[in-house]
């Protein structure tokens, strides 16, 4: 779902959680400026960091957020501050934490892209240890050998 700029596209989100009935979901390309939300009925928003790639502006914005049901208890994680991932932790009563990512990779074969699997790459590492983890995202992966 590219953007949540327009009007229509936040209504498509909207229609996509409450017919699904999701706790969580997590989105990529939002194009949304840091400090920007699209808040949504019975969901808290919880933006990772926006940014703009290929620097000229051609290809629009990059962007990740989740959504999130009111009444999950939730914690956006820092330390791995980088546009192409965002990560909440969710405390399970009974088992292990659950520690979710949404990444975002952008397309071609440039640096910043290798980059971005880097940062994914070391969030497995981290985070592997201590509780379940699931990764969503828009990994643009045509050409990975």
């Amino acid at each position: 779902m590219q953007s949540l700029v327009a009007p229509e596209r936040v209504q498509q989100c909207a229609h996509v959680l409450e017919e699904c009935r999701l706790d969580v979901l997590g989105v990529t390309e939002t194009w949304l400026p840091d400090g920007v939300g699209r808040e949504m009925h019975g969901y808290e928003f919880s933006p990772g960091c926006a940014y703009s790639y290929n620097g000229d502006g051609s290809h629009g914005r990059g962007g990740v957020a989740f959504y999130v049901r009111k009444g999950i208890v939730f914690e956006p994680l820092r330390g791995e501050e980088h546009p192409c991932l965002h990560t909440i932790r969710i405390s399970v009563e009974r088992g292990d934490d659950l520690y979710i990512a949404v990444f975002y990779c952008p397309p071609g074969g440039s640096m910043e892209r290798r980059e971005c699997f880097d940062v994914l790459l070391r969030w497995v590492r981290r985070f592997s240890g201590l509780g379940r983890l699931v990764v969503l995202g828009d990994f643009n992966g045509e050409g990975l050998g």
